[in-house]
């Protein structure tokens, strides 16, 4: 119980605005006993509206990572269903403005939070009767590694979800998450997918009923994969671009952050899923190598234009031991490093026998049509050009998606041959 003293105590309550007079609402007492918080009736827990961003739907969500590229999207989307959002912060206001047009005013809750205090997490998921996990920064500072974030960090939120009575969890891992990752750069593997795996087994051991999602490399206009790979300093100077074998030991299947979103909101919503592990890649997988070509020819400035792909060498090992200097010292998100190129050029996506876009019933766009939107910000000649006089490339070659045996628990060492055809047509299943 909670005791002011004061002169006066006005109530600023809603009938104020029936017309009653203000000294109903005024007492003279110098002790009032304020009650606990609590939640003021039951209503809350109802529907009101008639459905959409103006009204409630009954649920409360708290989304933890939610300014970064798939979180922005999730918020987006899901208050057009009239969920109320709780977005825990711990940067600067300016990193979170962007999502207040996100929803109408009252709907958005912005929240102070410390990953490592139990207190302010607490809080953040008081009311919420589900919670999403976006949290996965691919670079470390001085204060989170990436245990402490991918492991530390999820255990103690689904400790706390599971502790505070919330009915759905749903922790974004990353594809090709694996305790003993693939060493080509780094000695021991990525430590970025071997920390995603562990915080696996943390949240499934705090919350055994989490939804677990794999996203494979997300692509959309403020992405870190066409970014990097047609940004000025991923070149050098004759316009080369250097990449792991050239490229053609790698396979990826990119999917759109619009398809990811989808499949998230449908998960959240669905009992069934409780438990579930879901890996989200595109329809289709890529040779990296003609990946990347396809998205140069498509800005018109690939092959015929001084574009060639090359293994990396000491500039280019040069250029990322600096990158990692310059933002260790200056406290920033580097452009790229030995992490991001271990696990996007190095590793393949390989499915491992979850459930996919396929159980959900939602068909992810392909690469060449979700792509084209972003890759127009890096057609230069654009502007000068008319439309008949741009001839469109020709589209890289699809591939089957590599799998394995779910129960092994090796790495893929080498990509079986008989998975490498190509896909004549686009409209052949798999």
């Amino acid at each position: 119980m909670l005791r002011i003293i004061s002169k006066k105590s006005v109530f600023p309550l809603a009938g104020l605005s029936s017309g009653r007079s203000l000294s109903s609402y005024v007492s003279n007492e110098t002790e009032v006993d304020m009650p606990e918080v609590r939640r003021s009736s039951i209503h809350s827990f109802f529907q009101q509206g008639t459905g959409g961003r103006c009204s409630y739907s009954g649920d409360t969500c708290t989304v933890f990572g939610a300014s970064g590229v798939i979180g922005t999207a999730f918020v987006s989307r899901i208050v057009k269903k009239g969920v109320q959002l709780v977005i825990p912060y711990r940067r600067d206001p300016y990193d979170y403005r962007h999502l207040r047009t996100s929803g109408e005013l009252g709907q958005l809750y912005f929240f102070p939070y410390f990953l490592k205090d139990e207190d302010s997490i607490r809080t953040a998921v008081k009311y919420s009767n589900l919670v999403v996990n976006f949290i996965g920064a691919d670079y470390e500072t001085k204060n989170f590694s990436y245990y402490d974030l991918h492991v530390d960090g999820a255990r103690r939120i689904a400790r706390i979800c599971r502790e505070m009575g919330v009915k759905q969890l749903v922790h974004f891992s990353a594809m090709n998450a694996n305790v003993e990752p693939k060493e080509i750069y780094i000695p021991g593997g990525s430590n970025y997918l071997k920390s995603k795996a562990l915080g696996e087994i943390a949240v499934r051991e705090e919350f055994p009923n989490a939804i677990i999602i794999r996203p494979g490399e997300v692509h959309c206009f403020a992405d870190r994969f066409i970014n990097l790979y047609l940004s000025a300093f991923r070149r050098s100077i004759a316009d080369e671009i250097a990449l792991y074998a050239f490229g053609e030991k790698t396979f990826k299947a990119p999917v759109y952050v619009s398809d990811i979103v989808s499949a998230t909101i449908k998960v959240l919503f669905d009992p069934t899923a409780a438990g579930q592990t879901f890996e989200l890649i595109g329809p289709y997988s890529y040779q990296f190598g003609e990946l990347v070509d396809w998205m140069y020819n498509k800005c018109c400035r690939g092959i015929g234009t001084g574009y060639a792909r090359r293994t990396p060498g000491i500039c280019y090992t040069l250029k990322t031991c600096w990158f990692e200097m310059y933002a260790r010292l200056f406290r920033c998100q580097p452009r790229w490093s030995w992490e991001q190129l271990e696990r996007t050029e190095a590793t393949s996506d390989v499915l491992t026998g979850c459930k996919t876009f396929e159980d959900l019933e939602i068909e992810p766009r392909c690469f060449e049509d979700s792509a084209s939107a972003t890759l127009q910000l890096y057609d230069y000649h654009a502007p000068f050009r008319t439309a008949p006089e741009k001839v469109e490339p020709e589209p890289p070659k699809r591939y089957r998606h590599l799998r394995k045996n779910a129960k092994e628990a090796s790495s893929i060492r080498e990509i079986p041959e008989a998975l490498l055809d190509p896909l004549e047509g686009s409209k052949l299943a798999f």
